[in-house]
């Protein structure tokens, strides 16, 4: 069930090139401000890739960036689920990362 849909300000993006986009800190601290204090378990990001009509998948962008991402949102709300989707025209694919909080050095 989806409690409210979050779109990022113009202010919250760190880089807008062709072919990604990269949302700031400010966007993610603003979302996880929101699970917080709604007591929710966490959240996903959505996002599309407008070339794809009917198979969509994962770039090599967000492979790449998705796992240092979602163990930062684990680690700031342990006990939190956090995914996301990637949308094309008439499909979409999604994923639920399993995030497990790494200790610190002591």
């Amino acid at each position: 069930m989806v409690k409210e849909v979050l779109v990022a300000n113009d202010d919250e993006f760190d880089d807008q090139e062709r072919g990604h986009i990269t949302f700031s800190g400010r966007f993610f601290r603003r979302a996880m401000l929101k699970v917080r204090a709604n007591g929710l378990l966490g959240f996903l990001t959505v996002h599309t890739h407008p070339g794809s009509e009917n198979s969509v998948a994962f770039s090599s962008y967000d492979n790449a960036n998705d796992p240092s991402l979602m163990q930062n949102l684990g680690d700031q709300q342990p006990t939190g689920k956090f995914g996301n989707i990637v949308a094309g025209k008439n499909v979409f694919q999604g994923r639920i990362w399993d995030v497990e909080p790494k200790a610190f050095p002591r």
